[in-house]
This record gives structure tokens, sequence and C-alpha cells, in this order.
């Protein structure tokens, strides 16, 4: 998708997914309190995993390589060091 709609067009779209998903909700659920959530979650969650992967593709795009390699590097041992520590704390 962005590769033919670009960067501004994607976001908006998985923006616009994962924020009226809730707000369709709300009215299924006050006409009827019975029907599943689930499938609603489930479709905010793919644009928000749509605007992670956009927010990965255009970092790479926008910054030179050896930044990119540095910084996501960085991040990764920074989350792997909070995994290892994380039973620790709990």
């Amino acid at each position: 998708m962005l590769i033919f709609m670009g960067f501004h067009a994607s976001y908006y779209v998985s923006y616009f997914i994962a924020g009226i998903t809730p707000l369709i909700l709300i009215p299924v659920l006050a006409y009827n309190p019975y029907k599943d959530p689930a499938y609603f979650l489930l479709i905010a969650k793919l644009g928000i995993s749509l605007s992670q992967c956009c927010n990965f593709l255009a970092t790479m795009k926008v910054f030179p390589p050896q930044i990119v390699a540095s910084v996501f590097a960085i991040c990764n041992l920074v989350a792997r060091s909070a995994t290892i520590f994380a039973p620790i704390l709990a």
C-alpha cells in the first residue's frame, strides 16, 4: 500500500481504520450489548499494525542506512535488555 499511495496517504488510511473502528463499535454495542467486539478490535489492530509498518518503511526511506542501522540496533539492544530484566522486576 505504501508503494501505491505514498507515506501520507498510507498514514491517513491506517489511522482512519484504527480511529473509526471504536466509533462504530460504540453504537453497535449500545444497540446490541451481546455483540462480540473482537471483530472490531481486530480491525482496529489492523490499522495500528499498518501504521507501524508505514513507520518502519518511512524510516528506511527518509534517513541514511548507517543511521537507521545504528538506531535499530540500539533499540533492539534496549528491548532485549528490558525483556531479560522483566522477570526480576516483576
